[in-house]
């Protein structure tokens, strides 16, 4: 079933097999992984496949891996998946349904590296194929029926770019899921004795044993030719070798690695794991493999005499290529039980140090970058991150001279070592804040509504001020002071990735996905006079909400702040809502709260008090229920005034973790339109089962719940008070979009106290032109909580409550 060809990408020859196959094998696993992506319309899914680990990419609103560019994606089709085996696991994209032929680039490649790239497809007509094509002629054809196809492709780069061309030639083409991969060429070695090759002394989630934990790891590598026996062998941490671990009976074969835990446990059997009876120092120390000699003890075999302290995550050993050397380095890419990876460093530079720290400031200051010697340093001043060839060069001599609003990015750079992290720190200078121009240096003024300076008409500014009689002068000496008197929120990443046409997500308000979610860096900034503790993270930026996006009829838009692993820490650990608020966060939602605020386009929502969702959150507070905080900020983009903002919770699976216990990975959360946001829809029908005829199906009608056992079995799965505190307060506030807004939230584990109720986006509350009576049924009831109310209300005990 495998046939072979070959396919020409910008230059580069590429070698093709293409096939079809159900199995688990078909996915490549040699080499090291770039990127392995599972496609889908809202995919859920994260499987790992003969050992590579795919991650979901949501395409329903044009989102797409970051390697593989310029797919225009048909989310109209749901796909289709007969399969049992690779294809169920994967979700299913249309992306191509009888129109022209589409160009991908793969990009960020290294010239005159190898690679290797797959993609996985599923068609369900014999009569159509696919054919991947390139501009000298060279083309792979896909034209099996009913199982998952797979096209891999082999080639050396000639550039960063290689471009891919497709072409069905009818109906519709579904791509399942791609991944793409380094391929490296081994190196022999000439080796004639068994040696530690690699350990890892703080390992928190590199590797996990067979109880679950993440113990320190200790690899053993025999190059030889010959099988070992490693029984009497030993292994020791102490500085003279004494008292140490004896093997158990274990062959090792040619070429062949083995793995032990070094947890200080001592055990382990030939068919288990092997756990020494010592644990290895995170802080620096020794490590020797020992080889028996009778009566004379042992002899050292292998030996790391003074290794340094270590890092998490990072193993040491000897890199590939370099065994024969036996010069140590931290390994980047832990390869436990296999041959050792190639991306290597001798250290690692620390972070840099500013002197004075960000802030606000009246006066110029000079600011001093320290780092540790033998490192340069470089720095930016326009939000982008340097690089060991990008940015200016810092000079201890002259420091930087700073008189106004600067975001000031640096990092510090040693040949052979790993470059410290970008450090941000933003200078903020009221004064100039007063006077932001319209057309600042290097912003895009492309993009829908680009206004960036700030009012300098006398009479608006009195207004600002809150006095119309106010002079210029006196009305922005009052600015300067409001603006000091709420925290400031700096986010900064590179301008383009704010405003460029293609990329950035303000640009693109309206597309959603990880493609639009960029690496920025937030600070949490202090006036004088305001208590709290100063913040920098690096995280995750992307434009949140829905209508709110437009870039017409809203220029300033919600943001979502993520904190993910892939920038920095995993989770905001901060007590941003004070300290009897969460202290922990996965994400910040940056609410605008545009239709409650002048600068949108409707005239209704123009006049408006900026507060109606936080009354709505705190009015159920004070009822008596958890409900998400939030507060205000300034928030600053680049350097610029964007306004205020109200960060607040969001009322997702991790927030019901902080509130209420349990694990995110066992909370359902159901939101507008009962859409499916965390966990699975399950309990969800479960509770719609209680109370509706047909659960698929509101217009077939409520159940008769008025007797008490039916009362007593949705009082076990819904917090009944709580719900009806928040029908209470929202049949008050008669919002005009509500009940379609809401947020609705289950522990599976049933330790949450049933289904709980959360206000979200109530910006049209108590407005003057709401003139509906939400006690009753209106045209929202069928996918909102208030169904739950209604069907209820044929119980006495119910009305009670």
């Amino acid at each position: 079933m495998i046939s072979s060809s070959l396919f020409y990408c910008q230059g580069a020859r590429l070698s093709w097999e293409v096939g079809a196959s159900d199995t688990a094998e078909v996915v490549r696993n040699s080499g090291h992984l770039i990127e392995a992506c599972n496609f889908g319309n809202g995919a859920v899914k994260s499987p790992s496949i003969n050992g590579v680990q795919f991650t979901p990419i949501d395409f329903t609103s044009g989102d797409s891996p970051a390697r593989l560019i310029g797919l225009n994606y048909n989310t109209g089709e749901s796909g289709k998946r007969d399969g049992t085996g690779i294809d169920e696991l994967f979700d299913t994209i249309a992306y191509r349904s009888g129109a022209d032929p589409q160009t991908a680039n793969l990009t960020a490649l290294v010239k005159g590296q190898r690679y290797q790239v797959q993609f996985f497809y599923y068609h369900n007509s014999v009569n159509r194929s696919l054919t991947i094509r390139d501009e000298l002629g060279g083309e792979a054809v896909v034209n099996e029926r009913g199982v998952p196809l797979v096209a891999t492709g082999t080639f050396t780069a000639d550039s960063a770019v290689q471009a891919l061309t497709f072409d069905a030639d009818t109906g519709s083409q579904f791509m399942n899921a791609y991944q793409l991969r380094e391929i490296t060429t081994v190196p022999p070695v000439i080796l004639d004795e068994v040696l530690i090759s690699e350990f890892m002394a703080s390992n928190e989630a590199a590797l996990i044993d067979d109880t679950g934990a993440s113990p320190d790891w200790i690899e053993i590598w025999n190059p030889t030719s010959e099988v070992v026996d490693l029984s009497g062998w030993a292994l020791s941490a102490s500085s003279d070798y004494q008292d140490p671990w004896i093997f158990p009976r274990v062959l090792l074969g040619a070429n062949q690695h083995l793995l032990i835990f070094a947890t200080g446990e001592g055990k382990g059997t030939t068919e288990g794991q092997l756990h020494t009876d010592f644990k290895i120092q995170k802080r620096g120390g020794s490590l020797a493999l020992l080889k028996p000699r009778g009566e004379e003890g042992f002899e050292i075999v292998s030996e790391f005499s003074s290794y340094p302290p270590q890092k998490k995550d990072v193993s040491f050993g000897y890199a590939l290529g370099e065994e024969e050397e036996k010069k140590p380095r931290y390994l980047l890419v832990p390869t436990p039980s296999q041959r050792n990876s190639s991306k290597a460093v001798l250290g690692f530079v620390g972070d840099t140090s500013f002197h004075p720290n960000r802030g606000f400031y009246n006066s110029p200051i000079d600011v001093v970058i320290e780092a540790q010697e033998e490192a340069i340093i470089r720095y930016t001043l326009d939000g982008s991150q340097p690089t060991a060839n990008t940015g200016l060069l810092y000079s201890s001599k002259t420091g930087i001279k700073i008189s106004g609003t600067t975001t000031l990015r640096a990092a510090a750079f040693r040949e052979g070592y790993l470059s410290s992290g970008v450090d941000t720190h933003t200078y903020l200078f009221p004064v100039d804040i007063v006077d932001q121009p319209s057309n600042p240096s290097g912003f895009s003024l492309a993009w829908t509504g680009a206004d960036y300076g700030m009012d300098q008409d006398p009479r608006d500014l009195a207004l600002i001020a809150g006095d119309p009689d106010l002079e210029a002068s006196e009305a922005k000496k009052i600015i300067r002071s409001a603006l000091q008197k709420l925290p400031a929120l700096s986010l900064v990443m590179d301008v383009n990735d704010w405003f460029d046409p293609a990329r950035g997500i303000y640009a693109n308000s309206t597309a959603q996905g990880s493609a639009y979610e960029k690496a920025c860096s937030a600070e949490l900034i202090f006036p004088l006079g305001l208590e709290g503790r100063p913040l920098q993270i690096d995280c995750g930026v992307r434009i949140q909400g829905n209508s709110s996006r437009s870039a017409t009829a809203n220029p300033k838009h919600s943001l979502r702040l993520a904190f993910r692993k892939q920038y920095g820490d995993s989770k905001l650990r901060y007590p941003w809502f004070g300290p009897e608020g969460a202290q922990e966060f996965d994400t910040l939602v940056l609410r605008s709260n545009s239709q409650d605020a002048w600068v949108y386009s409707s005239s209704k929502n123009r006049i408006g008090q900026f507060v109606r969702d936080t009354w709505a959150r705190e009015t159920h507070r004070r009822m008596g229920h958890e409900s998400p905080d939030g507060n205000w900020v300034h928030l600053f983009i680049n350097g610029l005034y964007w306004g205020v903002y109200n960060p607040t919770e969001r009322p997702d699976s991790s927030h019901g973790e902080a509130r209420y216990g349990g694990t995110k990975e066992n909370w359902d959360i159901i939101k507008n339109h009962e859409e499916v946001l965390d966990g699975n829809q399950a309990s969800y029908l479960e509770l719609l089962a209680k109370i509706q005829v047909d659960p698929m199906d509101w217009s077939a009608g409520y159940r008769d719940l008025s007797d008490f056992s039916a009362f007593q079995e949705l009082a076990e799965l819904i917090d009944l008070e709580m719900m009806i505190d928040y029908m209470i307060h929202n049949m008050y506030a008669a919002a005009d979009d509500w009940p379609g807004n809401f947020y609705m939230g289950y522990d599976r584990t049933g330790s949450s106290g049933g289904w709980r109720f959360f206000d979200w986006d109530n910006e049209h509350g108590m407005k003057n032109s709401v003139n509906l009576d939400r006690t009753q049924p209106n045209r929202r009831v069928n996918d909102s909580p208030t169904k739950f109310h209604h069907a209820l209300m044929s119980n006495p005990e119910y009305r009670l409550l």
